[in-house]
């Protein structure tokens, strides 16, 4: 495992960081590491999504030239279809 030294933590970070780790009963440590943790995490899935984009716009072109090139039906049209009746 590697280890980090953080330095210039803004004070509400700090803060922020002390008072999560208070309300756990778990140590700033441990509450620092987690939020790394979602970061890196958090990080990862947008890069996953970022490279499905390019398949998704392929296939909202492939929809649009099978439909003529008419857009879908907008949502709040249905919704508004729908409470009509």
């Amino acid at each position: 495992m590697r280890q980090l030294l953080i330095r210039d933590v803004p004070e509400d970070v700090a803060a922020a960081l002390r008072e999560e780790a208070q309300e756990r009963h778990a140590s700033l440590n441990s509450v620092a590491l987690q939020a790394m943790r979602e970061f890196a995490e958090r990080r990862q899935r947008r890069k996953e999504l970022e490279k499905l984009l390019p398949a998704f716009d392929a296939l909202r072109q492939a929809i649009l030239e099978r439909r003529g090139g008419e857009s879908t039906t907008d949502t709040a049209d249905l919704i508004r279809e729908d409470r009509g009746r």
